[in-house]
């Protein structure tokens, strides 16, 4: 076959691979769904802390609740028996 004058042409264009696409869509849809199994007051503060990349303190402001509260919803804590075995 003739060269028809493109050479060793690399045509990757430097973005996603449609492999790489389709598993990024896969994991949003998981993420977003198991999002949505989470209670309503939980819920609201991962989607404006870790989805919308807001800090603590920015989520408390404008959900107009204390830092504390938005930590301990996010951090929950252990739910340890008190009695020793």
């Amino acid at each position: 076959m003739a060269d028809q004058g493109y050479g060793d042409l690399d045509v990757a264009d430097g973005g996603p691979t449609p492999e790489e696409v389709l598993c990024e869509t896969e994991r949003r849809a998981a993420l977003l769904q198991a999002v949505g199994q989470l209670r309503e007051k939980l819920r609201i503060i991962v989607l404006h802390r870790d989805l919308k990349g807001l800090t603590s303190a920015e989520t408390a402001k404008f959900l107009s609740l204390t830092v504390s509260t938005v930590k301990a919803r996010t951090f929950p804590r252990s739910k340890v028996s008190s009695k020793a075995a």
